[in-house]
């Protein structure tokens, strides 16, 4: 028995079917003969597949549809009834074909749709395939009957006119006649394409990817893509990448061809040589046409005509280097060819590689297009480390070694390799070794990435600096501040381009930055170009770059100080005399002069060298220069222009830290009557308040940051115009310090809390004092309002807590459970809690409806200070006598992070309003700025420590003299132990006290500036001694009674003639900016210059004004 033709090809796709389902190594002979007689009706045969449990499974092939004679009814015989081999079918015969009468029923349909919907005009092949949801290559052999295709693409393509595929509609293809004989393997398969690999490199060792090179697939062959490009910085694995997916899918191409463009070879060469290979040598050069455009189309044709693959590697050889994605003069047609491949229809696809995007491709890619682009970025972990491993390294178990290599550059492969190459013959495999030694040098690496920063055109050049020197992703505006000489932001912004387009920058948040790699070479490059400027004294970089960022975070600018500025230092021999050659070449330039030029050199000084002799840096501008803690001593600055600079600001202890709504601003409150107002994102302090005249103790924001309420030890709350820094009411009413002042959240009211234990609601408008709340029978340490502003929590020193209605002033809930003063309150964000702090060491969450204690927090070994919920009520921050600061996850009464850094008590924490700040402030006269995330401390704004207590016998011991906190001395009788005189007049801290020899006089300094002599028999003070001008900390008589030494805040020693009351001499050790000379300077604001002023610089223009004044009236 015979199979028909019809019949041999369902038996082969039944055969098929089976073959995909069942494993290969279980398939019997299939021209065994059948177990029993076929009947009409019946099926073919039976098929045993599998070895342990024979089973039958019949081929669905009713013998009347197969055979080509009816069978009789009773069937053949088993000896007839053979089951044949399959027919022998080529890779290229499966699938079926289009008869005559079903091909002319198709038109029809299509022709009568175009009729009704384009009005007779024809279908685009991009259509078509949205119609029908199939590939344009299906589409055409359908329609063309030139190549079999399966059932259901056919059946698919007819439904989508509105036809019913029948049987007569298709068949099988012709059978060639070398198709008959065994199917070939699916290397035979794969010998039939036509393949020149050129240069294409060896992937036998290959690791990862596996996630692009399943996409890169799928665009090439299922979608399918006409141009891919694969984009990507050098090294990065681009070529290996191309050269992966040629590998995994040449098969299913009639020709391949792989040519690198890295010599640039004219375009007219590549055309030949593709044409030529694609016409299987039937063209030659001669008989090809001489222009180029029709050169392209020859090319077409034959994209058209087979399924080619196509590779140009290295395509940025022939772009320009100085302007991104442009060809270079006479490689234009390169970008010809480009465009007309990704816009032509064929069925064939180019795969480039490349640094830089071609313009000419930008405009034609997208998700939806048949040209796409992919980024090339650095391999994972994962693979990074199996490259280490294959080059020989032994990497630690943990794997921190591979993982911290395969970081540092970026995961780029070529790099990995060159580094490991590096670490097994110059550090002899030791990882460790190479880690450590900071910016270890890798020649090869170098030159690698030389190699895209010969490409830069100037500004893109000054671009990769400034963020290797910003360390951290940087804004375009900020970006523009920096550059020298200026330029537009549309300049700017076409460099970012350049940049980005050759994958050497990255974009974070509508940020930039570099890789680490990038960050590594361009920072390199920098110390290395910058000390070779120095010693030839050829400014360039040395004049457009800063070395350090004075406002840059303290660990940015401490890394560029490690690694920029220092390495520059190490480079020069002689820095003194260095420097006073460059200042002389820096004035020879007047360019120059403006530049960074001149405060690189200061910040060469005063960083590297502890030991600086006075400089001349008048009429120079001063950029970036960073003062804070240096000590400038007779320097000249007159007239010079100082712009983002940082110094040294003269304050003390800090009682109380407040951030602004908006989270820009930072109010500090310290022990030397002032208020300072700092810009957070730069740490420049940018108005001092002044009008307490003692200690400030509490500080606070108004909700719509428009004011600032602060109240001091001189028992007054001032409330202060943010935007002027005016201060706008003095509120009085309190007859001791005020320790915590807090606005109600609407901002209308504003709550004092005093140590003469009452508290206080003032309306803001007014200034008046509406209601006066006691029952506390000690200091009111701490206040907070409620959320919704009903309810007012105060703390106090008989370690009580007393929850007020502020409507009427009553007392609610007194809540008791610490064992001593609480020193601070917080309500949590939603109201339900609140949070106290106590001298107890211990912090306590109650619960506000019912007044109980649910959570106990213990971990402080000392007073607690300041408490402070996160604004999404889910942290809590409490500041230690112990000088901790420890953040409390609130629903488990947990503490998660300790912060440590401050030396000395934590009087006052805050959160910044977005949650991810925590301000901290300290006697050890610092504010400290910290990341909630990570706790670590990101600023720190540094002052001057004080605070002195003094007791004194009298030179016989029968008398001792006490100075208070309360403003007056007692004399106390050592034989009895009773006070026998109160001494009142200071106004201010007694803070020393001291008799004279022959114990008739009392000299007393306080707080309040002045030093009083007092008659010891009478207890009158007979002389008030003024001219200090901060708190007087020490008073002593000379042994002959005849001199008082004093000294005070202001950082000077008074000799002062008893007798007379005079001031004789003032002894005052250098200020860090003592015999400065700013006259004239531009750039400073008030309170940077008040600031100097106060530690030594000096002012003629000040003195100049106030002579010209004098004159001028005289003249009058």
């Amino acid at each position: 028995m015979a199979l028909s033709v019809s019949g041999q090809w369902r038996y082969s796709q039944e055969v098929r079917q089976l073959r995909r389902r069942l494993p290969e190594t279980f398939w019997p002979p299939l021209d065994r003969p059948c177990n029993r007689p076929c009947r009409a009706g019946e099926f073919l045969g039976k098929i045993a597949y599998h070895r342990h449990k024979p089973r039958e499974l019949s081929l669905n092939i009713p013998i009347v549809e197969c055979c080509e004679t009816p069978l009789p009814p009773q069937g053949l015989p088993p000896a007839v009834c053979h089951l044949p081999p399959p027919p022998a079918m080529s890779q290229r015969q499966r699938g079926v074909v289009l008869t005559e009468p079903g091909q002319k029923r198709l038109e029809a349909a299509i022709a009568a749709a175009q009729d009704r919907e384009k009005y007779g005009k024809r279908f685009t092949q991009a259509e078509l395939e949205e119609r029908a949801g199939i590939s344009r290559k299906t589409i055409k052999k359908i329609c063309d009957r030139t190549a079999p295709v399966d059932e259901a693409s056919v059946q698919t393509f007819f439904a989508a006119f509105g036809l019913d595929l029948e049987t007569t509609d298709y068949g099988l293809p012709e059978l060639p006649p070398q198709a008959a004989g065994p199917e070939p393997t699916p290397q035979e398969t794969r010998s039939s394409a036509k393949i020149d690999w050129g240069e294409k490199p060896d992937t036998s060792i290959f690791f990862g990817r596996t996630e692009e090179l399943a996409i890169l697939n799928r665009w090439i062959l299922t979608e399918p893509c006409r141009l891919v490009t694969l984009l990507g910085m050098g090294g990065i694995g681009k070529t290996s990448l191309a050269a992966k997916v040629a590998d995994q899918i040449y098969d299913q191409f009639d020709y391949v061809i792989w040519r690198s463009l890295r010599e640039a070879p004219p375009l007219d060469e590549i055309l030949v040589r593709l044409i030529q290979f694609l016409s299987d040598q039937q063209e030659t050069e001669i008989n090809l046409p001489t222009r180029l455009g029709e050169r392209i189309i020859r090319l077409l044709h034959y994209l058209r005509e087979h399924r080619c693959l196509l590779v140009l590697d290295n395509l940025e050889s022939v772009l320009q280097a100085e302007s991104t994605g442009q060809f270079r003069g006479g490689y234009e047609g390169y970008g010809e060819l480009i465009h007309r491949i990704g816009e032509a229809e064929h069925q064939s696809c180019l795969l480039l590689t490349s640094r830089e995007c071609p313009r000419e491709l930008a405009p034609m890619a997208g998700d939806r297009f048949p040209v796409r682009l992919w980024s090339v970025t650095g391999i994972n972990i994962e693979a990074g480390r199996a490259i280490l491993k294959a080059k020989g390294l032994e990497l630690d178990e943990a794997d921190t070694q591979g993982q911290e290599l395969i970081c540092r550059y970026s995961g780029n492969p070529q790099a990995l390799h060159l580094v490991a190459t590096a670490i097994q013959r110059e550090f002899l495999g030791d990882v460790d070794d190479f880690l450590e030694e900071e910016g270890a040098a890798v020649e090869d690496v170098r030159s690698l990435l030389d190699q895209h920063l010969t490409r830069l055109v100037p500004l893109e050049r000054s671009i990769l600096f400034w963020l290797a020197i910003n360390r951290e992703p940087v804004g375009l505006d900020e970006l523009m501040e920096d550059l020298l000489p200026p330029v537009t932001k549309r300049e700017v912004r076409s460099a970012l381009r350049g940049l980005t387009d050759r994958y050497l920058i990255e974009t974070v948040d509508k940020q930039f930055t570099l890789q680490n790699v990038i960050m590594e070479f361009a920072t390199d490059r920098f110390v290395e170009q910058v000390s070779g400027e120095l010693n030839t004294q050829q400014f360039d970089l040395f004049h457009t770059h800063t070395l350090i960022q004075a406002t840059a975070k303290d660990y940015v600018r401490e890394t560029q100080m490690r690694l920029i500025l220092e390495p520059i230092a190490v480079c020069i021999a002689n820095l003194d005399q260095h420097v006073c050659v460059s200042l002389q070449t820096i004035r020879q330039h007047s360019d120059w002069g403006r530049g960074y030029a001149a405060g690189n050199l200061l910040n060469l000084l005063v960083q590297v060298r502890s030991d600086v002799q006075p400089f001349d840096f008048s009429r120079l501008t001063l950029r970036q220069i960073y003062l804070s803690g240096i000590e400038l001593h007779g320097w000249n600055l007159v007239n010079s222009r100082w712009i983002r600079s940082a110094l040294t600001y003269p304050f003390g202890r800090i009682s109380s830290v407040s951030f602004s709504p908006d989270g820009q601003w930072l109010a500090t409150g310290g022990n030397d009557a002032t208020i300072r107002l700092w810009q957070v994102s730069t740490g420049e302090c940018c108005q001092t308040l002044t009008g307490h005249t003692n200690s400030v103790k509490s500080v606070v924001f108004s909700p719509d940051g428009q004011w600032l309420a602060t109240g001091g030890d001189d028992g007054a709350i001032q409330l202060w115009q943010v935007s002027t820094g005016e201060c706008r009411k003095t509120l009085i009413g309190h007859t001791n310090w005020v320790n915590s002042v807090v606005f109600s959240p609407d901002g209308q009211w504003l709550a004092t809390g005093s140590d003469d234990a009452t508290t206080r609601l003032w309306q803001v408008s007014t200034g008046e004092c509406c209601q006066t709340l006691t029952g506390h029978t000690n200091s009111v340490k701490s206040m907070v309002f409620s959320p919704d502003g009903q309810w007012l929590a105060t703390g106090s020193g008989e370690a009580i807590i007393q929850l007020w209605q502020v409507s009427t002033g009553e007392c609610r809930k007194t809540l008791i459970g610490h064992t001593n003063w609480v020193n601070s309150v917080a309500f949590s964000p939603d109201g339900q809690w609140l949070a106290t702090g106590s001298g107890d060491a211990i912090i306590r969450l109650w619960q506000v409806s019912t007044g109980e204690c649910r959570k106990t927090l213990i971990g402080h070994t000392n007073w607690v200070r300041s408490v402070a919920f996160s604004p999404d009520g889910q942290w809590l921050a409490t500041g230690s006598d112990d000088a901790t600061i420890r953040l409390w996850q609130v629903s488990t009464g947990k503490c998660r992070q300790t912060l440590t850094g401050h030396t000395n008590w934590v009087s006052s924490v805050g959160f910044s309003p977005d949650g991810q700040w925590l301000a901290t402030g300290s006697d050890d006269a610092t504010i400290r700025l910290w990341q909630v995330s990570t706790g670590a401390c990101r600023q720190t704004l540094t002052g001057h420590t004080n605070w002195v207590r003094s007791v004194g016998f009298s030179p016989d011991g029968q008398w001792l003299a006490t100075g208070s906190n309360d403003a007056t001395i007692r004399l106390w009788q050592v034989s009895t132990g009773k006070c026998r005189q109160t001494l009142t007049g200071h106004t201010n801290r007694v803070s020393s006290v001291g008799f004279s020899p022959d114990g008739q006089w009392l000299a007393t300094g306080s707080a309040d500036a002045t030093i009083r002599l007092w008659q010891v028999s009478t207890g009158a003070c007979r002389q008030t001694l003024t001219g200090h001008t901060n708190w007087v900390r020490s008073v002593g008589f000379s042994p002959d009674g005849q001199w008082l030494a004093t000294g005070s805040n202001d950082a000077t020693i008074r000799l002062w003639q008893v007798s007379t009351g005079e001031c004789l001499k003032v002894l005052q050790i250098p200020r860090p900016y003592e015999g400065t000379n700013i006259t004239g300077v531009r750039g400073l604001t008030e309170a940077q210059r008040a600031s100097m002023l106060a530690l030594g610089a000096v002012d003629h223009s000040s003195e100049s004004s106030a002579a010209g004044e004098v004159g001028s009236s005289t003249i009058l």
